[in-house]
């Protein structure tokens, strides 16, 4: 929940009662809304000294950053969408050290990650996912703040559509020759 008191609480608990400075790189015009919401983010972390700088800039820079290192400061924002698999551990790789200039690793998780994605059977792999995921959450190394809203649009020869996962699953689509009346 939003408390503003607490979180000023946790900044001087952390002896950061003056605050600090920080880059929040974003993806701009990647969804609607994108930029208002990073810009009200930052709005929110100045109430707590939080001086968040949003900076632009392209999803190439994006998986630049993420796959070579190089962020320009402590924030950034990612879907962290599961994709068409629903794999829960897909987006926990994000946070691996797998990555040749990680920007978050846990060895713990890091040994329960390796260890779920070759589990020998489905209730293994599922529980050790699970452990991964509580021990992400637990660690609060992201902060999550909303699912991505997908939205299709189509025309009038679309005779079938059904989206997996928020994913647009084009071979699935059925047109007719002519708009029905």
């Amino acid at each position: 929940p939003y408390d503003l008191d607490k979180a000023r609480g946790l900044m001087a608990e952390a002896g950061l009662v003056d605050g600090f400075e920080t880059v929040f790189e974003v993806v701009t015009g990647a969804n609607s809304a994108t930029d208002a919401v990073m810009q009200q983010i930052a709005a929110d972390l100045a109430r707590i000294n939080v001086r968040a700088k949003v900076r632009p800039i392209l999803y190439s820079q994006v998986v630049a950053k993420m796959t070579q290192g190089g962020w320009d400061g402590h924030m950034f924002s990612v879907d962290f969408a599961t994709g068409p698999t629903m794999d829960g551990l897909r987006p926990i790789r994000l946070h691996s050290c797998g990555w040749s200039t990680p920007w978050y690793c846990d060895p713990i998780s890091e040994a329960l990650y390796q260890q779920a994605k070759i589990a020998p059977d489905q209730p293994t792999r599922v529980d050790l996912t699970r452990q991964v995921i509580k021990r992400y959450r637990d660690e609060a190394t992201t902060i999550l703040l909303f699912p991505i809203l997908g939205m299709d649009g189509l025309g009038p020869r679309v005779k079938t559509w059904a989206p997996v996962n928020d994913r647009l699953m084009f071979q699935d689509a059925v047109l007719v020759s002519e708009a029905a009346d």
